[in-house]
């Protein structure tokens, strides 16, 4: 099971922009609001150069859940971008 995760975001939606988006509040908004990941399993959410960095929490139970394959699916996809 997979806990850390790192979306590279520019490469996946175009129309996002890191411009105005410096404070990390931003990643964990992006991650609650796009990715529909739970706030109780969000770690940490951070920009950095190579995308939005995302450390998940308490998963055993929930690794069937839309929201975690869809995150799998978005890194894997990302990978062979």
């Amino acid at each position: 099971m997979e806990n850390y995760f790192v979306i590279p975001i520019m490469e996946i939606d175009p129309f996002w922009s890191i411009r105005g988006f410096g404070y990390n509040r931003y990643a964990l908004e992006y991650c609650k609001n796009v990715l529909h990941i739970p706030t109780k399993y969000i770690e940490d959410a951070r920009l950095s150069h190579r995308g939005i960095e995302i450390d998940l929490i308490d998963l055993e139970h929930h690794t069937q859940e839309a929201w975690y394959i869809h995150l799998i699916n978005l890194s894997k996809s990302a990978s062979i971008l």
